[in-house]
């Protein structure tokens, strides 16, 4: 039987939710703050408003975004996620003879999403764990995403996928009055050549994948956010 799918999202419409792997750890959530403090140093180097470097709380690998407007789409995305077979999906990835059963990842180093020399965005990109396999990772990824291309949830993006964890995104800088609202870029080169070899999680095992909906909130007292889970399984 053909699987069931969405009326098609949209195209161009802003994105309401994100599918992601969650990185709700305290290594990442101590390193970030830890940047945070350095970079945003009016004594050091390089320095940021502190409201560049992303909240600890919405730390997350994202696969793919999608635009949920019509009805039955959100409760459609769920009913997907839910249906995977993601402990077979990840055996299938795996390489041969592999009977570790889990995927590991680690976030080292720091690289810009556009021209080093004038970009808005830096992100962590995953390493997989070397014992696993080169290429799990996103291979796992890549077959999850697909489920949700084929199911008419997600688009397919014309360009290359690419898993990263971003730490810093100037569109959340609150521009003072009198500066204009011309988005705030960077040269970031110092940055990356600083945190080239940084390990901000180490050895992270994946173990859920989440659907969230976009837009973070405030969360505890620390001045962190978080993104609502709308729904969460386990690998």
């Amino acid at each position: 039987m053909a699987a069931r799918q969405a009326a098609p999202a949209r195209r161009g419409a802003h994105p309401t939710h994100f599918l992601c792997i969650p990185l709700l750890r305290r290594q990442l959530a101590r390193n970030i703050n830890g940047f945070r403090a350095d970079v945003s140093n009016i004594n050091g180097a390089a320095p940021l408003p502190p409201d560049a470097v992303r909240p600890p709380g919405t730390m997350h690998i994202t696969l793919g975004v999608m635009s949920l407007f019509q009805p039955g789409q959100l409760a459609r995305a769920v009913a997907v996620l839910k249906e995977l077979r993601l402990r077979d999906i990840l055996a299938e990835t795996m390489r041969a003879g592999s009977q570790e059963g889990h995927v590991w990842l680690t976030l080292k180093g720091m690289e810009a999403m556009q021209d080093a020399s004038h970009t808005g965005v830096l992100y962590a990109p995953p390493l997989d764990v070397e014992e696993q396999g080169t290429g799990v990772l996103y291979a796992f990824c890549q077959v999850v995403r697909r489920r949700f291309i084929e199911a008419g949830l997600m688009e397919a993006e014309k360009r290359p996928f690419l898993l990263h964890a971003t730490v810093v995104n100037t569109t959340h800088v609150k521009r003072m009055r009198g500066q204009g609202r011309e988005r705030l870029m960077l040269d970031a080169r110092p940055l990356l050549e600083e945190y080239a070899e940084h390990v901000w999680l180490d050895r992270h095992e994946v173990r859920t994948l989440a659907i969230c909906r976009m837009g973070a909130k405030p969360k505890g007292e620390h001045g962190d956010e978080a993104y609502e889970v709308v729904e969460e399984v386990a690998i």
